[in-house]
């Protein structure tokens, strides 16, 4: 089982690799940001937009305040999906922090947006949206390259190195 720390190194790891994104998304003019790929979930903005979306609600499952989810209209550029992206961050690091090694170790019951439930461990939970990120960060590196904005690598070794 992951404990704390790694799971904090793993997040560590997301926000690195997110940012690699945004630093070259930023470089785009906006009209590429919104223009249909057929990559991910079509535009860049949808795309990036999506991993910070799934995070949301990820990391809503382990507080109790009422927050409405993310909506895409909210977030029209690179900037404001950062912003997005580093509160949540904020968020992700502060639920790690408060939880224990026991409760890391504790089964959940998830309810699906589709309907139906399942029963997670904690740790799992916390893994989810880390790892989730991955492919769609592929394909918004790919959506990228064909802007001729590459992001390069995001191998974790890269990152630790």
């Amino acid at each position: 089982m992951p404990g704390k720390e790694m799971l904090l190194q793993l997040l560590d790891y997301h926000e690195w690799a997110n940012e690699k994104l945004f630093d070259c998304a930023a470089k785009l003019p906006p009209e590429q940001l919104d223009a249909p790929t057929g990559y991910g979930y079509d535009t860049l903005r949808q795309t990036l937009f999506h991993i910070l979306r799934a995070d949301f609600g990820w990391w809503r499952a382990f507080n109790t305040a009422d927050v409405p989810p993310p909506r895409l209209e909210d977030y029209p550029t690179v900037e404001d999906l950062r912003r997005l992206a580093r509160q949540q961050g904020a968020l992700a690091r502060q639920t790690i922090e408060a939880l224990d090694e026991d409760t890391l170790a504790r089964p959940r019951q998830v309810k699906w947006s589709g309907g139906g439930e399942s029963s997670l461990v904690t740790w799992q939970m916390l893994v989810q949206p880390l790892i989730h990120a991955v492919h769609h960060r592929a394909e918004a590196a790919q959506i990228l390259t064909s802007f001729g904005q590459p992001p390069g690598d995001f191998d974790f070794i890269d990152y630790v190195q």
